[in-house]
C-alpha cells in the first residue's frame, strides 16, 4: 500500500533519531504526529514500524500535546464574544 510505504521510509529515517531533521521539535513534526494517529481511522497498521512508534510515543508524552488531546476529547462548548464586543456578519466575498 503507498501509505505503508511512505511510513516505512520515514521509520527508516527516524531510525537512531528523536526528529527526521535534528533534535529540536517542530510544527511539522506536530503535524506528522497527527496525521499517522489518522491512520487507525483508515486500517492502517503500522505498529511493526518501530522508529515510527517511538516517535508517536515521544510526541505523545510532550506536555502541550497531552493538553490538546485533552481538549480535543473535551465536551465543546459554544464560542460566545466576551460582553460588549461587536461581531460583524462574515459576508461571502464569492457572491
Amino acid at each position: 500500500m503507498y501509505l505503508r510505504k511512505r511510513y516505512g521510509h520515514i521509520g527508516t529515517h527516524l531510525a537512531g533519531k528523536s526528529y527526521l531533521f535534528g533534535e529540536q521539535f517542530s510544527v511539522a513534526y506536530a503535524y506528522l504526529f497527527t496525521v499517522t494517529n489518522w491512520a487507525g481511522f483508515v486500517k492502517l497498521d503500522l505498529s511493526d514500524l518501530s522508529n515510527l512508534t517511538a516517535f508517536q510515543a515521544r510526541v505523545a508524552a510532550r506536555p502541550a500535546v497531552q493538553a490538546a488531546m485533552a481538549a480535543e476529547r473535551a465536551p465543546h462548548r459554544t464560542w460566545h464574544p466576551r460582553p460588549g464586543l461587536e461581531v460583524e456578519p462574515v459576508i461571502n466575498s464569492w457572491s
